[in-house]
C-alpha cells in the first residue's frame, strides 16, 4: 500500500520515464507507440480521480478529528476514560467512510492535558489498478491542549409569591440538576464555585452575618420607610414601617439597598457604604456565597420558598457582589484572573413590582444598568424569562443576557428544565472558549 506522497514520488517518475523513452524511439510506427502509451496515459489521467477521492477522504478525516478533539476538550468534568469514549463516539457519528474506503480504529491519548487523535485508513483505487496500485494510504492526526478555566457562577433566582406551586418545584429540580452537572467528574470541586441568591422584595444575607464588619443594624435608618413607601405606597405600609422601627424584635437577615449610585455598583461595603440590616418580616431564604460544597448547594436550592414582591435589581446586585473581589466577599478571584471565568444565571417569572423611589431611578432602569455594568467587567450573564407574557419584560430580561443565545424564553416547566440543561452545557463551553 502506498501513501499519496510516496505514490507521486515513485510512480510519476517511472511513468514519465516510460513516456520519454517512447517519445525518443522513432523505429516503431505511430499505432504501436500510441497503443503502448495508452495504458500509462490512461493511468495518469485516471489517477486524478483516485487521488481526488483520497484527498477528499483525508479532508473529511481531518475535519472530523478536529471536531472530536474540540468536543472532548470542551466536555465538562469528564475523567480520562469518558473523554476518550466521547471522542470516539463523536468520530463514529460524524465520519462515514465511503464504500471503497477502510478506516482503522482511532488512536486517542490524553497526556499532560493534551488530547491526540490519529486515524489511518485506505481507499481502493479504480484507475491506478491497471498499474498494480490497488489502494492509497490516508492518515490524519491532531493534538489540542486542554486549557479549561475554572468557574465562579451565581444563580440569582426569583422566589417571589408568583413562583409558588409547580413553578418553585421545577426551579428546585432544575437548579439541583445544574449543580449535579457542574460537579460531575474528577477535580470538579477544585474547578467550580457556585453561589445562590434567592430574591424577592429584599435579600436575606443570613443572621450569621449580624456582627460582620460590613453590616450595620440601625433601627432609625429612614431608608427602610422610604423603601416600603417607594415600593408599595399605601397608608398601611407606612404604619407597618413605623411599627417595626418601634418594635424591631430580632433581626431576621434581610438588608437594605445602598444609596445611589452604590446600589448599582460593587463599591466596597465599608464606611458609609456598609450594608444596612432592616427589621421586620423577612420571608426570603438566605443566600449562599461562593462554595464548592455540592451537598450544601443542593440543600439551599431545596429550601427555596415562594413569597414577596419582585425586585430584580436585588438579585442582580447581590449576584454581582458575590462575584466581586471587593468587600464584603473578598475570597473571590479578581476580574482579570486568567484562570477563572465569572457568570450569573438570572431567572425571573415576572416584571418588577417594586420601584424604590429613594434611588432616583425605576427598577427597570436599575436592572438594565446593573446588567451592563457586570458585562463590562467580563461577567457572562445567562437570563431566563419564565412564563412571562409581557413583551417589554421579556425584552428587558433578554437585553440583560450576554448575547441572544444566552437568553431563554421558558414558556412552561419543561422549558425551564431545558433552559437550565442548556445553560449547564454553555457554562462548560465558556470554560474552554474564554
Amino acid at each position: 500500500m502506498l501513501s499519496i506522497r510516496m505514490f507521486l514520488k515513485r510512480n510519476y517518475v517511472r511513468i514519465a520515464g516510460v513516456a520519454k523513452r517512447f517519445g525518443g524511439n522513432q523505429r516503431g510506427n505511430v499505432a504501436i507507440i500510441f497503443g503502448m502509451l495508452a495504458i500509462p496515459i490512461f493511468a495518469i489521467a485516471g489517477s486524478a480521480v483516485d487521488f481526488g477521492r483520497a484527498i477528499n477522504m483525508q479532508r473529511e478525516l481531518t475535519n472530523s478529528i478536529d471536531a472530536a478533539a474540540l468536543a472532548a476538550g470542551a466536555a465538562f468534568n469528564l475523567d480520562t476514560e469518558d473523554r476518550i469514549q466521547l471522542a470516539k463516539d463523536y468520530l463514529n457519528e460524524n465520519f462515514k467512510p465511503a464504500g471503497n474506503a477502510t478506516v482503522n480504529e482511532p488512536t486517542i491519548t490524553i497526556v499532560d492535558k493534551k488530547i491526540t487523535i490519529t486515524i489511518t485508513g485506505t481507499i481502493d483505487t479504480t484507475f491506478l489498478g491497471v498499474m498494480g496500485i490497488t489502494n492509497i494510504n490516508v492518515a490524519s492526526s491532531n493534538e489540542i491542549t486542554l486549557k479549561a478555566k475554572k468557574l465562579e457562577v451565581v444563580l440569582a433566582l426569583d422566589t417571589t409569591g408568583s413562583m409558588s406551586g409547580s413553578k418553585i418545584s421545577t426551579l428546585r429540580s432544575s437548579g439541583k440538576d445544574l449543580v449535579d452537572y457542574l460537579y460531575t467528574g474528577e477535580n470538579a470541586a477544585d474547578n467550580v464555585k457556585m453561589g445562590i441568591v434567592p430574591f424577592a422584595d429584599f435579600i436575606n444575607i443570613d443572621t450569621a452575618n449580624q456582627t460582620a464588619p460590613w453590616v450595620t443594624l440601625d433601627i432609625n435608618d429612614n431608608r427602610y420607610c422610604q423603601l416600603i413607601l417607594g415600593g408599595k405606597n399605601t397608608s398601611s405600609n407606612n404604619y407597618y414601617c413605623n411599627y417595626y422601627k418601634s418594635n424591631p424584635g430580632s433581626w431576621k437577615g434581610c438588608v437594605n439597598y445602598r444609596d445611589n449610585p452604590n446600589h448599582i455598583n460593587d463599591a466596597p461595603a465599608t464606611g458609609s457604604n456598609k450594608i444596612t440590616g432592616i427589621y421586620g418580616p423577612c420571608g426570603t431564604e438566605s443566600m449562599m456565597p461562593l462554595s464548592n460544597d455540592e451537598t450544601a448547594l443542593k440543600q439551599k436550592i431545596d429550601d427555596l420558598g415562594a413569597s414577596g414582591w419582585t425586585y430584580v435589581p436585588a438579585g442582580l446586585s447581590w449576584a454581582w457582589r458575590l462575584l466581586s473581589p471587593n468587600e464584603p466577599y473578598t475570597d473571590v478571584k479578581a476580574y482579570d484572573d486568567d484562570e477563572w471565568v465569572k457568570a450569573v444565571v438570572l431567572m425571573t417569572d415576572g416584571a418588577n413590582t417594586l420601584n424604590f423611589g429613594y434611588t432616583g431611578a425605576n427598577a427597570n432602569s436599575q436592572t438594565a444598568v446593573l446588567c451592563e455594568n457586570m458585562k463590562a467587567l467580563g461577567i457572562t450573564i445567562f437570563s431566563v424569562a419564565f412564563q412571562i407574557s409581557s413583551s417589554s419584560t421579556k425584552q428587558l430580561i433578554e437585553n440583560c443576557a450576554s448575547g441572544a443565545t444566552n437568553y431563554y424564553d421558558a414558556s412552561d416547566n419543561a422549558a425551564l428544565q431545558s433552559a437550565f440543561n442548556s445553560i449547564g452545557e454553555k457554562l462548560s463551553e465558556l470554560r474552554i472558549s474564554k
